[in-house]
């Protein structure tokens, strides 16, 4: 079993519409749609960018952040997908809270 866990500042994430380009180029369209429906999008798009971290710590191996995609189940579940492929050895957790996200992920 291999872990990995990162943490991040919700104010470190931009307003959306000034920068495109960044939340393009780490997260996917579902990705971004997601959490814009949000009314704290920020707090979406930083907790997604730990999980991608996480993953990528608990993995041990290069994947681009834009190759994992992190969705939500109808409940509201966090899972992932790499390279469009649902990886069901890895669990992964978001939480945020006072300005901070974090994210941990497990390889099973």
């Amino acid at each position: 079993m291999d872990v990995g866990i990162d943490i991040q500042k919700i104010s470190s994430f931009k307003e959306f519409k000034k920068n495109k380009n960044f939340y393009n180029h780490i997260f996917t369209e579902k990705e971004i749609e997601y959490c814009l429906k949000k009314s704290d999008y920020k707090s979406c798009f930083c907790a997604k960018f730990c999980g991608k971290e996480a993953v990528i710590k608990a993995l041990d191996k290069k994947v681009s952040l834009k190759e994992i995609e992190i969705l939500n189940s109808p409940s509201g579940k966090p899972y992932v997908k790499i390279k469009a492929v649902i990886q069901k050895n890895l669990v992964i957790s978001l939480s945020h809270s006072d300005g901070i996200c974090v994210g941990v992920a497990i390889k099973k």
